[in-house]
């Protein structure tokens, strides 16, 4: 078996990795906008947006093996 790496796959699994990113950002900063919109729901969101943030620049920066 071969030990090469698609670049499909390489490039998929960045833009994916960007988009978790970009949206997890986004997560963050609506909420800390509008925190006092959603006084009990805002924690969660906020951390929600952390987790999405993290996942998404681990899988920009994270080596993508088969």
């Amino acid at each position: 078996m071969s030990r090469e790496r698609t670049s499909g796959l390489v490039i998929a699994g960045k833009f994916f990795g960007f988009l978790l990113f970009l949206v997890g950002l986004v997560l963050i900063y609506n909420t800390w906008i509008g925190m006092d919109a959603m006084k009990h729901f805002s924690g969660l969101f906020f951390f929600w947006g952390i987790v999405l943030s993290v996942a998404g620049f681990f899988m920009l920066f994270v080596k993508i093996e088969r």
